[in-house]
């Protein structure tokens, strides 16, 4: 049930309830006082609420609306504060949710609307009305593009700053000045809540030390800075329409004498140390460290007995994971780097006697940094096995014998090795590369193998072996903060020229091919291709005879759609294309003797790829006579029951239009059941295969047969029919391979399948769709 507590009120201590709020005109105010205006707490449904509230002190030039924290408006329900612009109109401010900005408005008086919906309420809104006079008035929109800067006669501190919010499309430019011929310089501090939207733009510019500098923000943080002199000019853009923030604030506080630097500005100075002696030193960041970044520092120990430094980082080292501290130094001839992110401060062997230091940072966050203690030491010293991986070069490699190369077992974070390995021996034309069995690398790592332009990166758990054209290659591994594992071991195989193994690189690697002679040349791919592969080859035959070239699919089968083989030509001024996806082609003629050749896969499923064979046509060569039999082939009556066939070309042709009539003679034939080979396969819509026959009423009944195969068997209550072949000029397929088999009254009775004749108005719809089908399909 419930339970309902009722007090009653007097005057004095009447709530504001909403039927007071809602009749609420607003109020005229006397003096400069901060007014406090309000709603209910909770507001209630179905309120629209119109007030006025003016401020009658002369002198006022703006009012600075504070929200109270505590203030929450229900999504769909709306606060509105709106004043007059001389300059701009109306100018109106929504309010809704929580969170909200203070307003500036501009002259003595402003209106507030407030409207809630007939559901949900929350508590609404409290704000501070504190009028401004000229001496306290906060920029605004208006005032800001006009404002020219300022000249100051003494040494006070001034606040510069933007409107908050600023506006969308604001455009400032203003100079400062400090006349005091004392000043040495000015230290610039930005307060915290100075925020700029990523596509806005404040930029100081200064002459510091006789450079010109400038700083733009938000490109940077905003951070403290001094300059050398007493004056800097500020421009301010907003130009496009979307969100604004809080902008900008900072003091200028001029100085005398030497410039106070910070401990970030002291820490990015320091260009490093030179030590003379054989003792501890500490080396560290400015603690915590400041954003934009950019230190480069050199250590170096002078004693001629030292031969290795040991690195011990304190506990609480702690880099933003943006952020990195890279220390790297020479050994064995080449420059290894260790970079430490967030975590894994570990300690290091440098087998130096000094090191190079990089530290940045970025404009986020930025933690504790970084405190390590060297320790100089004499003598010989023992590297760990990701140390002695880490100053690892590479390897050149004589003779024919495999080799192994593999990383520190587990290998460490934050690692950066880069080798090089090189086979010597002349006879080898490509090394192939096994991964061992245990090879595991964590996803956020990597190894990175390069040679000849071609790229391959490798994280775990996928280690496909394959194949390097060449004797040589670079290798690069990365590791990060996190977790490690085993690492990897692979094994270099080197294969001799004339045993070179055709596979996904070795294709990746070639040009195309540059043919000097007439004779037909096969091109293929690896069987079966790769994913994520991108083929751009180019070939010609130089015979300048050669006027065309016969291009014949011994095989083509590549993933439909996904991936696809292109072969463009120029023919005059036109550009020809033809591209391929699917399976099945037979073959066309390019009117070139020259072509380009472009092969994609995605990252999917992979298929058999091509076969192709390329036949140079040349003047005075002969002509391709393969289906002049079949044109004038009328058709053909046979006298028997045996089984017949009859075939198209494989492949066939372009530009035919062929038309046959096929019978058979025995009395006892009622019946012919025709059966299409499973290879058969006519180019889909742009090529037809019809057979039509006239059954015994009368009717003419046609059957067409286009796509990649499949055809159904036929069976026809006749003993005879017509056949007609029509094909495009641009691609051909396999063809079609029929076996007409003979029944008579006897096997019609015993067969156990019926079929069905489509009629024409069946064809005609079947058509329909097929055409609908191949331009989506295209």
């Amino acid at each position: 049930g419930y339970d309902i507590l009722a007090t009653p009120l007097t005057q004095d201590d009447a709530v504001y309830e909403c039927g007071a709020f809602s009749t609420d005109p607003g109020a005229t105010f006397d003096g400069l006082e901060p007014r406090t205006i309000e709603s209910p707490h909770s507001y209630c449904n179905d309120l629209l609420v119109h007030q006025t509230y003016n401020f009658t002190e002369s002198g006022i030039v703006e009012i600075l609306i504070s929200f109270d924290n505590d203030s929450v408006i229900q999504v769909f329900d709306d606060l509105i504060l709106s004043y007059e612009s001389a300059k701009r109109g109306t100018i109106q401010k929504y309010y809704s949710g929580q969170g909200f900005e203070d307003m500036v408005v501009i002259g003595s008086s402003f209106n507030l609307e407030f409207i809630s919906d007939f559901e949900g309420v929350t508590y609404g809104y409290a704000f501070t009305a504190t009028p401004l006079t000229d001496a306290n008035s906060i920029p605004t929109c208006e005032n800001f593009s006009l404002n020219p800067g300022a000249k100051f006669d003494d040494l006070s501190v001034q606040n510069i700053e933007s409107p908050h919010p600023y506006c969308d499309y604001t455009h400032g430019f203003q100079e400062y000045r400090f006349t005091n011929e004392t000043i040495d310089y000015l230290l610039i501090e930005f307060k915290p809540q100075s925020q700029i939207q990523t596509h806005d733009q404040l930029t100081l510019s200064f002459s510091d030390s006789g450079e010109y500098t400038t700083k733009q923000y938000p490109d940077i943080a905003f951070t403290s800075f001094a300059i050398h002199g007493s004056s800097f000019n500020l421009t301010f853009t907003a130009d496009d329409d979307s969100y604004t923030g809080y902008g900008y604030k900072f003091t200028v506080t001029p100085g005398i004498g030497e410039i106070p630097l910070n401990d970030c500005e002291r820490f990015e100075q320091d260009h490093g140390a030179t030590f003379n002696d054989m003792n501890i030193h500490t080396i560290q960041s400015a603690h915590p460290y400041c954003d934009n970044l950019e230190v480069h520092q050199r250590y170096n120990f002078t004693d001629s007995t030292v031969t290795h430094l040991q690195i011990v980082f304190d506990e609480e080292s702690e880099i933003e994971i943006f952020d990195s501290l890279n220390i790297s130094y020479e050994f064995n001839n080449r420059t290894v780097t260790w970079s430490y992110p967030s975590a894994g401060f570990y300690d290091l062997i440098v087998p130096n006697h000094g090191f190079n230091l990089t530290f940045t940072s970025d404009y986020s966050v930025s933690f504790y940094g970084y405190s390590f203690d060297v320790t100089p030491l004499a003598g010989d010293f023992q590297l760990n096995d990701c140390e002695s991986f880490a100053g690892n070069p590479g390897e050149t490699f004589d003779g024919m014998d495999t080799q192994v190369i593999e990383s520190a077992h587990p290998y460490c974070d934050n690692m950066l090795v880069n080798q090089s390995y090189v086979f010597t021996n002349s006879s080898i034309n490509q090394i192939q590369m096994v991964f061992g069995s245990q090879t595991d690398i964590v996803g956020q790592d990597s190894l990175t193998i390069s040679h000849g332009g071609i790229v391959k990166t490798f994280r775990g758990p996928d280690f496909s072996n394959f194949v390097i054209a060449g004797r040589e290659f670079d290798l690069t591994f990365r590791s990060n903060y996190s977790n490690s594992v085993w690492g990897y071991s692979i094994y270099l195989i080197p294969v001799e020229k004339g045993s070179e193994i055709f596979d996904c690189d070795t294709w990746q690697a070639q040009d195309g091919a540059n043919f000097n002679d007439t004779s037909s040349h096969v091109i293929s791919s690896p069987h079966p291709y790769c994913n994520y592969m991108t083929i751009s080859q180019h070939y010609s035959f130089s015979n300048e005879t050669v006027t065309e070239i016969q291009i014949e699919f011994d095989l083509f089968s590549v993933e439909n759609w996904y991936d696809s083989l292109e072969i463009t030509y120029e023919v005059g001024n036109r550009h020809v294309t033809h591209s391929l996806t699917g399976s099945d082609f037979g073959g066309f003629i390019i009117e070139s003797r020259e072509f380009d050749l472009v092969f994609n896969s995605d990252y999917s499923n992979t298929d058999y790829g091509f076969d192709m064979t390329v036949t140079p046509l040349f003047v005075g060569s002969e002509p391709d006579t393969r289906c002049d039999s079949y044109k004038a082939n009328p058709g053909a009556t046979f006298s028997g029951l045996d089984a017949q066939v009859i075939e198209s070309p494989h492949p066939y042709c372009s530009d035919l239009n062929v038309s046959q009539h096929y019978s058979f003679t025995d009395s006892s034939v009622t019946q012919l059941t025709l059966s299409f080979d499973l290879e058969s396969s006519i180019e889909v819509v742009f090529d037809m295969l019809t057979i039509s026959h006239t059954k015994a009423d009368g009717t003419e009944v046609g059957n067409r047969y286009s796509g990649d195969g499949d055809f159904s068997e036929l069976v026809i209550d006749t003993d005879e029919f017509d056949l007609k072949f029509v094909t495009d000029s641009i691609y051909t397929m396999y063809g079609y391979r029929i076996t007409v088999i003979p029944g008579t009254v006897t096997t019609v009775t015993t067969q156990s399948q019926c079929k069905q004749t489509m009629t024409q108005e069946d064809l005609d719809n079947e058509m329909l769709m097929l055409r609908e089908y191949y331009y989506k399909l295209n």
